[in-house]
């Protein structure tokens, strides 16, 4: 139960939505936008997090689509990460997803509120910075479709009022060879000491990562050392470990001695991997 009252607001259209932020916002009453509200719910149930008004942005129909347009893959912020993997429409970008939380968050877990949320991990992010993929986001001053990667820093960047609305992906990047891994302090449910997603595009690999620094990240300096000369795979998950620019995370779930090394054994996993694809 939340412990305290708020206005909520259902909006069918990006335009309702977007009205309804403003007349909560000149009210004082702190608006915020909500999709699957796994974050939001228990935040607010331990006082976390309060608010005066509740936008749902599950009736919008931009925030549900799932479709192609022409050579591009459109997926709603809205959408849960169940449907999205049952559909897989992009193979790594499902695997990624079958490895978060359990089924039971995920049939409610959207892939906005994984993007946005406060949980760092944010794995969602790491098959679509791969794929360089663009976002849509909406919002008092009109829509913008920008980079992804242009527009993370460790979660999407908002101007005041705004929410994401679509996820828009190259097709060709759907068939790429890819591999990943997740590594837990232990079992199959939790948050990751490390998860690498990669795949291999014109002969180079790319991989972006979780769980190692304090924000999931892709970056050209690891990239470089993966496509270096040495043809030796832990040579170069070595030199690519060397590079992070981020301070390794260190805390009670894994040192970060330990972190480098099973993010070294991945990378070198993933390596002879997409050399074999």
């Amino acid at each position: 139960m939340i412990p305290y009252e708020f206005t909520y607001f259902r909006p069918h259209t990006v335009t309702e939505a977007v009205t309804a932020w403003r007349k909560a916002e000149a009210a004082g009453s702190r608006p915020i936008y909500y999709s699957g509200g796994t974050e939001i719910i228990t935040l607010a149930r331990v006082n976390e997090l309060k608010t005066g008004a509740v936008i749902d942005l599950k009736e919008i129909p931009e925030n549900n689509a799932m479709e192609t347009q022409g050579e591009k893959l459109v997926l709603g912020a809205a959408l849960p990460l169940t449907l999205i993997s049952e559909a897989n429409p992009f193979p790594l970008l499902t695997e990624v997803m079958l490895e978060i939380a359990d089924q039971t968050v995920r049939n409610k877990l959207t892939l906005g509120g994984n993007l946005s949320g406060k949980i760092i991990f944010r794995e969602t992010s790491l098959p679509l910075l791969l794929a360089e993929a663009d976002i849509r986001i909406e919002g008092p001053a009109g829509g913008r479709t920008v980079p992804l990667r242009e527009n993370f820093n460790g979660a999407v960047q908002y101007r005041s009022g705004e929410f994401l609305s679509q996820v828009i992906i190259n097709k060709v990047y759907t068939q790429f060879p890819y591999y990943t891994k997740k590594k837990r302090k232990q079992g199959t449910v939790g948050y990751p000491l490390m998860t690498l997603a990669a795949i291999k595009k014109d002969g180079a690999v790319r991989a972006a990562f979780s769980g190692v620094c304090a924000a999931p990240f892709r970056s050209e300096s690891v990239e470089n050392e993966l496509n270096g000369r040495s043809s030796d795979a832990a040579e170069k998950a070595k030199r690519a470990s060397e590079v992070l620019s981020d301070k390794v995370i260190d805390n009670k779930d894994a040192s970060a001695e330990f972190r480098i090394y099973i993010l070294k054994k991945a990378i070198e996993t993933a390596l002879t991997h997409l050399k074999e694809g």
